[in-house]
């Protein structure tokens, strides 16, 4: 008799329309040994796994664009900026916003800056933000390989110092001495809440005062818990406690990292740290190592899988990576951390 389907909860919205989301897609397509999501040549498997998707929207973004117009009226070609960084989606949509509003966008900008995104996600939206407004750009976007702030931040000193140090290719054809170029700052479009480790790398004490980068950080969203989310949660947990012995849940944020382990009763009393429960059957994958190293830091509470690559591939690969490991789904403490990144 096969296993029912394994719930998984990501908490997140899907995108529009559910079609096209990828974990919707990717999840509700069963793993064998010739599924497309992993590698056969590499991944044995003991099993096939099905899985029942359930997403819970986590978060509400306020989007604050004032400090970007004075940004936008500036002459292209006396920017105060060398280039823009992106981490989020969200910082993406805000940029795109206050394009999309500024009064006098009644064509595209012509800005000839690089454009640095971590991840493949950030750096398609990013893309389609320059394809409208900053066309110049677009082809100067780089970070999709990267999957972390670390692995960009180390693209942005190598791509940064070349272009200052190195010889550069002019619109007509001609190579130009990039040293002497004067050296501005980086502007990091962000949240309230970010972690810093893109400007202490690109400034790190260990590099030479010529390849230090200097960033300037701007605010321009903010992101708080739905006042639902609790009780969604609380109601999608009641309604897949019976559905079979293991259950994930896949958590793409650190506010809504902490909004979990408060719905599952997995805080103690002040917000100190995890309880812990030997006998769960709820088991955690994180989309990258930024949200597992925060609840980790936060609450002692350690993920059971950090997927090595964020996206629906990642995660897959992690989870089931982790089941295997484990042998028969459900048993075992679940203290493992296969699929780490």
């Amino acid at each position: 008799m096969p296993s029912p389907p394994i719930p998984i909860i990501f908490l997140k919205s899907p995108s529009e329309p559910l079609e096209t989301d990828s974990y919707t897609r990717l999840f509700s397509t069963s793993s064998s040994p010739t599924s497309p999501a992993l590698n056969p040549q590499t991944t044995s498997y003991t099993s096939t796994y099905t899985y029942s998707p359930i997403h819970i929207p986590v978060l509400t973004h306020t989007f604050d664009t004032a400090p970007l117009l004075p940004l936008l009226s500036s002459n292209p070609h006396l920017l105060p900026y060398d280039g823009l960084i992106f981490t989020s989606q969200r910082a993406v949509s805000a940029f795109s916003l206050a394009l999309s509003s500024f009064p006098s966008q009644d064509q595209p900008l012509n800005w000839m800056i690089p454009i640095y995104a971590v991840g493949p996600a950030t750096t398609k939206a990013t893309k389609a933000v320059c394809a409208r407004y900053l066309p110049a750009c677009e082809a100067k976007v780089l970070g999709e390989e990267a999957g972390t702030g670390e692995a960009l931040a180390r693209i942005i000193l190598e791509d940064y110092n070349r272009r200052h140090c190195g010889r550069e290719v002019n619109e007509g054809g001609r190579q130009e001495q990039g040293q002497g170029r004067e050296r501005k700052p980086l502007l990091f479009l962000t949240g309230e809440t970010h972690r810093d480790i893109i400007p202490r790398m690109l400034s790190a004490p260990t590099l030479s005062p010529e390849q230090r980068i200097e960033v300037r950080e701007m605010v321009v969203y903010s992101t708080s818990a739905l006042p639902s989310f609790e009780a969604s949660f609380a109601a999608a947990l009641r309604g897949t406690e019976h559905a079979g012995a293991v259950r994930w849940v896949v958590v793409f944020s650190a506010t809504g990292g902490e909004a979990m382990l408060r719905a599952l009763g997995w805080l103690d009393e002040g917000r100190s740290g995890w309880k812990g429960d030997a006998a769960r059957k709820t088991f955690v994958a994180s989309i990258g190592p930024t949200t597992r190293d925060w609840l980790r830091e936060e609450f002692g509470f350690e993920v059971d899988v950090c997927a090595r690559k964020p996206s629906a591939e990642g995660v897959k690969e992690g989870v089931e990576a982790f089941m295997r490991e484990r042998g028969e789904v459900g048993q075992g403490s679940g203290e493992g951390n296969g699929g780490n990144g």
